[in-house]
């Protein structure tokens, strides 16, 4: 059994104040802060346990460890939003409800679910997962110094990248997902300042 001990993120109040058991804000800076965690811990299955504090700034980084029971149903009322903040878990759920209305299949988080759903998670809806490993098929074009990554669209992949020193290799807990690239492809521009940059594809 692993334990983790975990302090809350930055609060938004003046250095050197003693708070106590005052329940505080958390600073602006707490999406940015709780993403940088989660890329540095294991990702928790669902019966892990998650034990907080009450205070705002405790309950609000736990809730970002709590795992959706898969199949489960997600109902967002008019005017909630449902926060997501980990980019490493994505919460395999049967049904999805923003304002009474039924979503269909597929990924959706902050990007295509604003007002509803904020943060870097996601949430997958009804899909089923592809049936075997998915290859990634490569281009460069010299002339741009960019590399054209594509594969199966419409099968929920994700891509994630890792850049290391060439003595490292690669570091389990040094993946992150690459924001800003459509279903089935991405390019990428060559930086020859990084030597050894890795891609993966990551289901869901």
């Amino acid at each position: 059994m692993d334990i983790y001990l975990i302090r809350h993120t930055q609060t938004a109040t003046d250095p050197g104040l003693c708070y106590g058991q005052s329940d505080v804000t958390l600073a602006d800076s707490f999406e940015d802060e709780t993403t940088d965690l989660h890329d540095k811990l294991p990702e928790f299955d669902e019966d892990c346990k998650v034990f907080s504090s009450p205070l705002t700034r405790c309950l609000q980084l736990a809730q970002t460890f709590a795992v959706l029971p898969t199949n489960s149903t997600v109902t967002i009322a008019s005017g909630a939003v449902l926060q997501l903040a980990a980019a490493s878990v994505t919460n395999k759920v049967a049904v999805l409800i923003t304002n009474g209305v039924a979503a269909g299949n597929g990924l959706y988080g902050s990007a295509n679910s604003s007002g509803y759903i904020t943060g870097s998670g996601h949430l997958l809806v009804g899909t089923p997962g592809p049936s075997s490993p998915e290859p990634i098929h490569t281009s460069y074009n010299p002339s741009t110094g960019q590399l054209t990554l594509t594969w199966t669209p419409g099968l929920s992949w994700r891509l994630e990248c890792q850049t290391n020193n060439l003595s490292t290799g690669l570091s389990p807990a040094g993946w992150s997902t690459v924001s800003g690239f459509s279903d089935g492809s991405a390019a990428v521009t060559i930086d020859p300042s990084k030597p050894t940059v890795f891609y993966r594809l990551v289901y869901p």
